[in-house]
C-alpha cells in the first residue's frame, strides 16, 4: 500500500493543480469576454456620436468622390446635376473637382457646391484632411469589377430621395438622364473666355492653312 501512496499523492496534486488551471482559465475567459463587450459598447457609442444623420425633411445628397481627368468630371456632374433636376437631390462636388472644373469654365455659370464648405458641419478637419461624419450610402448596382462603377436603376425610389448622404460613385455617366436637361447642362459648361479664344485662334490658323493649300 505504502508503494502506491506516492503514485497517489502525485495524481492528487497534478488533479488540483488542472483544477486550479481550469478556474483560472475560466476566469480569464470570462474578463476577455466582459472586456470586448465594454470595448464593443464603447465603439458602437462612438459611432453613435460621431456620425449626424440627415432628417428626413431634408432633400438627399448626392456628391461623387472620384478623382478623374476633365472628361470624367464632366460627365459626373451633368450626371449629378440631372439627377439633382428630376428628383430634387442636392448636388455636390469635392474642392479637388471643383478646382479643376472652375479652371475651365465659367464659375458664375457652373455654380458649384463644395461638400466640405457648403456643408462643413458635418466635417471635422485632422491633420489638415477633411473627415466626413455622415454615412455615406451606396445602394447602386455595381456594374462590372471596376470599383465604383454603377448602375443607378434605384434612382427613382422615393426612400432614397430624402435623408441620406449617397455617394454615386467614382465615374458616373448616365448619358440617357443628362440628354434630358442637355440645353440646362450647356449653359452650365460655358468655357472661359481665354479658351474660347485659344480654340477660335486655332481654328483660324486651321482655315487658314487648308485655303493656303488649295
Amino acid at each position: 500500500m505504502n508503494l502506491h501512496l506516492p503514485f497517489i499523492m502525485r495524481t492528487a496534486i497534478l488533479r488540483k493543480k488542472i483544477r486550479t488551471l481550469s478556474r483560472k482559465i475560466w476566469h480569464f475567459r470570462k474578463w476577455l469576454l466582459l472586456l470586448l463587450t465594454i470595448v464593443a459598447f464603447l465603439l458602437k457609442l462612438f459611432l453613435f456620436l460621431w456620425f449626424i444623420p440627415l432628417t428626413f425633411i431634408e432633400p438627399s445628397i448626392l456628391c461623387s468622390f472620384g478623382e478623374g481627368r476633365l472628361g470624367n468630371q464632366i460627365s459626373s456632374y451633368a450626371t449629378i446635376f440631372s439627377f439633382h433636376k428630376k428628383f430634387g437631390f442636392r448636388p455636390y462636388v469635392t474642392q479637388e473637382q471643383a478646382d479643376l472644373l472652375n479652371f475651365y469654365f465659367e464659375e458664375e455659370q457652373i455654380n458649384l457646391s463644395v461638400v466640405t464648405l457648403a456643408l462643413s458641419q458635418f466635417y471635422v478637419t485632422i491633420f489638415g484632411h477633411p473627415v466626413s461624419r455622415l454615412v455615406w450610402e451606396k445602394p447602386w448596382e455595381q456594374i462590372d469589377k471596376v470599383d465604383n462603377n454603377f448602375r443607378y436603376s434605384q434612382i427613382g425610389d422615393p426612400g432614397l430621395h430624402r435623408g441620406k448622404a449617397l455617394d454615386i460613385g467614382d465615374f458616373p455617366n448616365d448619358v440617357k438622364i443628362f440628354k434630358e436637361f442637355m440645353p440646362e447642362i450647356k449653359q452650365k459648361f460655358a468655357l472661359r473666355k481665354r479658351f474660347q479664344d485659344g480654340a477660335q485662334s486655332k481654328l483660324h490658323h486651321i482655315i487658314s492653312k487648308r485655303n493656303l493649300l488649295g
